[in-house]
């Protein structure tokens, strides 16, 4: 019975996609998407300097979707709809920050979107993917921790209710009138004493422990990984001749640019490597409620 309970609970828990419902699971999961997609408007809003965009907020939909702003963790964008009310909500709100006269129209952009360089197009794209590599580490992460609680208190349960039924059957009294209670003991220790076995060993081929020790290795790596990038950004140079970020040559290998990219696509596919090898669950890209969706805004 506990283990039909627990082999229920982890596949209605683990493969129910977060939807609309209000579940921490799905709380764990938006927490984790906003502070992913707080680093990477850091990203943007340095990347949108370099064209002369002071501050995002109202800017067109082709420059949001060029900067990855509006894209939801499971790779859809919002709805235009939604969007402009977004927009609309940011302008208001820098309009009662700054003090008047002090907005001015945003340079460098066009109705077609901004001009970037190599070296700001790959930063946005790593953004945008360590972005949903955090969310799938945070969602495996949440999923294992439960598991791994869960098949150690059935361990511990079965282990305890099994020691007791034993100690009850070997001081019970060998009278006629408790032989049947002694058999119905002796029966109950020995199922019980099967399925403690049996739930052990599902615990080590699952090795929930294991995998979620790993997904949260590989949430802070990417975490850091991430944080990296934001203040690399923006603590670039703009060039004094143009509006325009730096840009690298691939063809040149000792471009100082080209190996900071190459280190930061080297550690990506090192944690990525390392996540997923071995994986007792398969990742997955939970979707946040859309009504928690909308918070993250620019």
């Amino acid at each position: 019975m506990a283990l039909t309970a627990a082999a229920g609970w982890m596949y209605f828990g683990g493969h129910g996609r977060v939807d609309g419902r209000t579940t921490k699971r799905q709380d764990a999961v938006s927490h984790e998407w906003r502070l992913a997609y707080a680093e990477h408007k850091n990203i943007a809003e340095a990347v949108a300097a370099c064209s002369g965009i002071t501050y995002l907020a109202g800017q067109p939909g082709s420059i949001r979707e060029q900067l990855r702003l509006d894209v939801l963790p499971d790779g859809g964008r919002r709805g235009e709809d939604e969007a402009k009310t977004v927009a609309s909500k940011e302008i208001k709100e820098i309009a009662f920050a700054e003090p008047k006269g002090s907005m001015t129209e945003p340079k460098g952009s066009t109705a077609a979107g901004i001009s970037r360089s190599n070296y700001a197009r790959t930063a946005i794209y790593l953004s945008d993917g360590i972005a949903r590599s955090r969310i799938e580490s945070a969602n495996n992460a949440y999923y294992n921790h439960w598991v791994m609680v869960a098949f150690q208190w059935i361990i511990v349960f079965i282990g305890a209710l099994t020691t007791i039924l034993i100690s009850l059957k070997s001081i019970m009294t060998a009278d006629d009138t408790r032989k049947a209670l002694s058999l119905r003991i002796g029966i109950a220790a020995i199922l019980f004493s099967s399925i403690g076995t049996a739930a052990s060993a599902l615990n080590s081929f699952y090795g929930p422990r294991e995998t979620y020790l790993k997904a949260e290795r590989s949430l802070a790596s990417l975490r850091q990984l991430h944080s990296d990038i934001a203040i690399q950004i923006g603590s670039i140079r703009e060039p004094q001749s143009k509006k325009e970020c730096p840009s690298f040559d691939p063809a040149n290998k000792d471009d100082p640019l080209y190996k900071q990219i190459q280190d930061w696509k080297t550690r990506l596919a090192a944690i990525v490597s390392a996540s997923d090898s071995g994986s007792s669950y398969p990742s997955e890209t939970a979707v946040p409620d859309q009504s928690s969706a909308s918070a993250p805004s620019q």
